[in-house]
């Protein structure tokens, strides 16, 4: 938490997000990206000048009309924050009690069985709700921001968090075959 602060800290005082980053990193990380962390920054600092030198300035998700916005909004923002904060916090929590509940199996048939339900359930939940629930989100955040339609069904957020959860476990294929 100190150098997380500490970072931030850095990336707010001289307005420089990367390079608070790069703080980060290299503090959090005194092990083996000692050998090519300045190989690495250098290569994400030249391909981030590279991309805006042939791009030009571009924004991830576009330039969305904000001219029309109410002063309200940042109260708005901050409740959106402080709620999404506490719904990753459950997320972890419950991600974490689903890794718990998964490695007491001991058959590889039940690893076998809960991929195979995962699969469906998500796949089930994008073919009969919306497939906009599925992915980055890149996709939802597009349509919210440069079409009319505002909002999107309150439900959205539940399976999009509920898929990430069943699909974050970990126990691909090369773990399943090394551990069983």
């Amino acid at each position: 938490m100190i150098m997380t602060g500490a970072a931030a800290g850095l990336a707010a005082a001289f307005n420089t997000p990367l390079g608070g980053i790069v703080f980060a990193v290299e503090e959090l990380t005194k092990t083996h990206i000692n050998y090519f962390k300045t190989a690495l920054f250098t290569a994400v600092i030249i391909a981030g000048l590279t991309a805006q030198g042939l791009i030009g300035p571009y924004l991830y998700l576009g330039y969305p009309d904000a001219a029309h916005l109410s002063s309200y909004i940042f109260i708005i923002v901050v409740l959106v924050a402080i709620i999404s904060g506490l719904a990753g916090s459950a997320m972890a929590k419950a991600i974490l009690s689903l890794l718990k509940w998964k490695n007491s199996f001991k058959s590889k048939y039940y690893h076998l069985i809960y991929i195979i339900i995962a699969a469906m359930l998500i796949v089930l939940t994008a073919y009969f709700f919306d497939q906009r629930v599925l992915g980055s989100g890149k996709a939802l955040m597009t349509h919210v921001l440069f079409t009319p339609d505002k909002y999107s069904p309150w439900w959205t957020s539940v399976f999009r968090i509920g898929g990430q959860i069943l699909s974050s476990q970990r126990g691909g294929r090369e773990e399943f075959l090394l551990h069983h």
